[in-house]
């Protein structure tokens, strides 16, 4: 796509990009593409990754040097997206790299708050 000189950063009303969306269809090798280092790219894909559980893709993203305290558009931090939804190897991994745990969304809630909300309770309990 970039060859051909496509704007991979570009996003669709959902805010998704071709990162975003070529992983979510399972062409996971996209997570080794150079630009991934680029803010726009890593945002979505680190914050979609761990909402998904993607231990994998979380850990190759921040051995590239992703900013693990980084949000999407909502204010949802990995750790948030991955405490909401009980990805307890995630958020370890998020947090053992440096991942606020007071850190809060648009809406004022920290990853405790949202695992709590969701009825996570390992992650509430490490947390």
């Amino acid at each position: 796509m970039r060859t051909s000189g496509a704007d991979i950063n570009m996003t669709n009303d959902p805010g998704e990009n071709a990162v975003s969306l070529a992983t979510s269809c399972g062409h996971h090798e996209m997570v080794d593409m150079p630009p991934l280092r680029r803010a726009h790219h890593i945002t979505k894909s680190l914050v979609s990754f761990a909402a998904e559980g993607r231990l994998d893709d979380v850990e190759k993203l921040l051995r590239q040097g992703c900013d693990v305290n980084m949000h999407d558009s909502t204010g949802d931090s990995p750790l948030m997206a991955a405490a909401r939804n009980g990805h307890l190897s995630v958020v370890k991994v998020l947090r053992s790299s440096g991942a606020e745990l007071n850190f809060t969304n648009k809406e004022g809630s920290t990853p405790l708050i949202a695992a709590t909300e969701n009825g996570n309770m390992d992650t509430v309990e490490y947390l």
